[in-house]
């Protein structure tokens, strides 16, 4: 399905895909004060899941929880069962999603009634306003938050690249994997890492030619020399 150019309504806000290259998709989520997503799962998909703003109550599981805020991230494996509440405000999210699948989704239980429903259907579909972010001449701004894609042509690039990103950094890799030297992918498509772990796991692995990252900051850190 084609998600360009629309929004998704949701009982606890709405989402919109703000960046898809045909490997790596990235949803940006609207979560409205005292209002939380479903308990659910995907059976095939990872996703990684960062504040943009804002602070939420994340489960993990089926039982445990704790508070997060901006920016926090959490990874998600293929059928691990994770539910977003907002809380002391509205919440924005980013969702990244590989391998590309909007319908891969259970939902165990849910406050709104949608509990074992598929994905929303076109009524909730709305055209997207002036309001709602997206990428312009490759950054997005999400309240304090910035995000920017990022081309490379080779690996040194990327590693050179890498190198001089502040540590507070996220680094969504969106294209091309970081291999060990025995062609094991230590980090692929999907997975965000803190810049200063990404640096770390270049010691021992090599980046593919061709990488592309989306790279997210906060204000508070001025701005970044990406």
């Amino acid at each position: 399905m084609n998600f360009a150019g629309i929004k998704v309504k949701k009982s606890w806000g709405h989402e919109l895909e703000v960046f898809n290259n045909g490997i790596v998709s990235c949803w940006y989520l609207k979560l409205s004060k005292d209002h939380e997503t479903s308990l659910h799962m995907h059976r095939h998909k990872e996703t990684a899941m960062i504040i943009l703003s804002g602070s939420a109550r994340l489960q993990e599981g089926l039982t445990t929880g704790r508070p997060i805020v901006a920016l926090d991230k959490t990874r998600f494996g293929a059928g691990f069962f994770h539910k977003h509440a907002a809380i002391n405000g509205d919440c924005e999210l980013l969702e990244v999603e590989y391998p590309i699948d909007k319908e891969d989704l259970y939902r165990f239980t849910d406050a709104y009634g949608r509990a074992g429903k598929p994905y929303e259907s076109l009524e909730n579909f709305v055209e997207l306003t002036k309001n709602d972010p997206q990428f312009v001449s490759g950054r997005m701004k999400v309240g304090r938050t910035t995000l920017m894609t990022v081309e490379f042509l080779n690996s040194q690039s990327f590693a050179g690249w890498a190198r001089k990103l502040p540590a507070e950094n996220i680094v969504v890799i969106t294209r091309g994997s970081l291999r060990s030297e025995h062609g094991v992918e230590i980090v692929k498509p999907g997975q965000a890492n803190w810049s200063q772990n990404l640096l770390s796991l270049l010691l021992n692995t090599w980046p593919d030619d061709r990488m592309q990252a989306i790279v997210i900051w906060n204000d508070r850190m001025g701005e970044q020399n990406v």
